[in-house]
């Protein structure tokens, strides 16, 4: 999925993006003016992290769009700025449908505009939607790793055979010396949404089993994977 987000209206003042526009993996959206000026409001970086936020920026100064009723208004703000963002990926994809989000972004960000203005004020700078296409028509597209098709796989069979409609992870995990790709996801029950976990055998591709998490037990596995994250970044810092 390549997810384009607003970066909100906090700005001036530094450290201003706020959720979701700080996500690493989004394609982040501050504003500009019709001049290429800074919007005042458009927030900026960095994260709490330190990480350079937004990733571009795009026209949300009184922006005209059209409203209900039939008729139009004019608006400000990143909420303005992102569809413009929205539009030029859409045109990169119709061009080249299997670029990875990274490629996109890394596309955009690289013919932006410069318009010298702080990284954490207007990230790589305005999108340049011709440039960008141009770009993006000649790339060959990255192909996934093994691991990664593997994932997909593992999510493809668990919305056709168990109706998961709603995917939130896909997790690696072993149990009884076999090795799973364990999908977490939600689907329709009589009883309303539920929450359900899907074991893949990694080795056959089979589903072996699906759990169905009630609260107490969607808790429990929970607190389980936040002890586990701990365990990990433990390991990696010793390492």
């Amino acid at each position: 999925l390549h997810v384009i987000v607003a970066g909100g209206n906090l700005g001036p003042l530094p450290g201003t993006i706020t959720s979701p526009g700080c996500a690493a993996e989004v394609i982040t959206v501050g504003a500009v003016d019709r001049l290429d000026n800074m919007a005042a409001f458009s927030s900026r970086g960095p994260t709490l992290d330190g990480r350079i936020k937004p990733d571009i920026v795009a026209p949300g100064v009184l922006i005209i769009a059209a409203q209900e009723g039939g008729s139009y208004t004019a608006k400000s703000g990143t909420s303005m700025a992102a569809p413009h963002v929205s539009g030029v990926v859409a045109l990169i994809l119709s061009q080249n449908p299997n670029l990875s989000p990274q490629q996109v972004k890394n596309v955009l960000k690289s013919t932006a505009l410069d318009l010298n203005q702080d990284e954490n004020s207007q990230g790589s700078g305005r999108v340049q939607a011709y440039d960008a296409f141009i770009k993006a028509t000649g790339l060959e597209p990255i192909e996934p790793e093994d691991n990664e098709k593997e994932k997909q796989e593992a999510v493809r069979k668990s919305r056709e055979e168990e109706n998961v409609d709603e995917v939130k992870s896909v997790k690696e995990k072993e149990s009884n010396n076999k090795e799973y790709y364990v999908v977490e996801g939600k689907r329709n029950s009589d009883n309303g949404r539920e929450t359900v976990l899907v074991w893949i055998n990694k080795n056959t591709g089979e589903i072996e089993k699906v759990e169905v998490l009630g609260f107490f037990k969607l808790v429990w596995v929970r607190i389980i994977e936040f002890f586990e994250n701990i365990i990990n970044k433990l390991t990696e810092v010793r390492k």
